[in-house]
């Protein structure tokens, strides 16, 4: 990905860069640090405090169209070889009202979307269509970090989840195994997406 795409930056929490820096080096890759867990910046690399102390506050004043391109998504689709998916304004807006729609179905107020994902949303379209519902409904999107059975499980108790992102349907099978094991803890969400695979 990183000879694909060429990028100029990376923002990175800390956790995650120690095993990548050394690849992230070779390849010219320096950027910003979010300290989840406290401690200075590698050499070459920016705090998120820091690097975002001196940004305006304001909006840039440009003209935008809804065709134009705001991202490029990395993803491996289904070759499985990494490639880049151009996405536009549009697209954005339409993917996520229409997953929204479905989303905040049996609830009283749209707002009250508790959107859950511990899977990756930036690697794939999921990004628009799992994560941005949330923001047009006025709801609320969790995003976790380890996805595990028993560990989604907590979390949708946890956080009252009304939406679920389980990933693949074997995963989202676990997880509603980890959840039957005590019912009466853990509320099932509203609604739980997953994509089909074969065995």
């Amino acid at each position: 990905l990183l000879g694909l795409f060429e990028p100029a930056m990376a923002i990175v929490d800390n956790e995650l860069l120690a095993p990548f820096q050394e690849t992230l080096a070779r390849h010219g890759v320096a950027g910003v640090v979010v300290p989840l867990t406290g401690g200075p910046a590698p050499a070459g690399w920016v705090l998120f405090d820091d690097f975002i102390r001196d940004m305006p506050q304001t909006e840039p004043c440009v003209a935008v169209h809804g065709d134009d391109i705001w991202q490029i998504i990395p993803t491996s689709g289904t070759t499985s070889m990494p490639k880049g998916v151009m996405m536009s304004h549009q697209f954005a807006y339409l993917s996520a009202y229409s997953h929204a729609l479905g989303h905040s179905r049996g609830l009283r107020w749209e707002a009250d979307l508790r959107l859950c994902c511990l899977l990756p949303t930036i690697y794939h379209a999921a990004d628009t269509s799992h994560s941005f519902p949330a923001y047009l409904c006025g709801g609320t999107f969790i995003l976790g970090r380890k996805a595990g059975p028993r560990e989604v499980a907590e979390l949708v108790s946890r956080e009252r989840v009304t939406a679920l992102w389980g990933g693949s349907s074997q995963f989202l099978a676990e997880v509603v195994r980890a959840i039957e094991a005590e019912p009466s803890s853990v509320p099932l969400p509203v609604t739980a997406m997953f994509s089909c695979s074969k065995a």
